[in-house]
């Protein structure tokens, strides 16, 4: 919301809980974004996202896009009206999975062909396109040799099973261990990046 408004958070206000006793609030439609500003003055505007938790069109940050795509389908629709409780209350993203039984994410590879797709459409137009990626957030499906570029060791569980006063508490192994896996997701997002800008779209322009 920050990024697409240019306020900072205690002035609009969306958030997503992390906090069984904090509320979810989406953006004000009010405020006004990118995108809608870039619409205004002719562009075409779309988004594909990774995150089909928080970036659902209930977090009002498809404000503005012409195309706003989150990997719906009348399935998810409906799983999404049965999260939308805990939307409000804990935001776990494991909790919300196993109990709506759908991934959470849209892999890259989705991502980049969705858009690909999309900007083909797009020729002689001015355009701003939103990609949100997940593979650096933490998710555990990466394909070789990605999986054990930086590590042998499997994806890190987290938040960690240690705690202290209900404060995460992260051991020295654990932390090499994470970051090793960060920079494993890192490698594969800027390849499937570098991917998706060698496309013949980009070269035809």
């Amino acid at each position: 919301a920050s990024l697409f408004t240019g306020h900072h958070s205690f002035v609009h206000e969306a958030t997503h809980a992390e906090d069984i006793n904090v509320h979810s609030y989406p953006l004000d439609e009010h405020y006004i974004t990118l995108a809608e500003l870039l619409s205004s003055k002719g562009y075409i505007t779309g988004a594909v996202t990774a995150n089909r938790v928080f970036l659902t069109p209930w977090f009002g940050l498809n404000q503005g896009f012409q195309y706003y795509w989150w990997g719906r389908s009348r399935n998810d629709v409906l799983v999404f009206k049965k999260m939308l409780p805990l939307l409000l209350d804990d935001k776990s993203f494991e909790n919300i999975r196993k109990i709506c039984g759908i991934s959470a994410v849209n892999s890259s590879r989705r991502i980049n062909q969705i858009a690909i797709d999309w900007l083909k459409k797009q020729r002689n137009h001015p355009f701003f396109l939103f990609l949100n990626y997940m593979e650096s957030h933490g998710i555990d499906y990466l394909p070789p040799p990605y999986s054990k570029m930086f590590t042998h060791y499997p994806a890190p569980s987290w938040p960690p099973r240690s705690r202290e006063n209900g404060t995460p508490v992260v051991s020295g192994k654990e932390f090499e261990r994470i970051r090793s896996w960060y920079d494993n997701e890192l490698a594969f997002l800027d390849n499937q990046i570098g991917l998706f800008l060698n496309q013949q779209p980009f070269s035809s322009w």
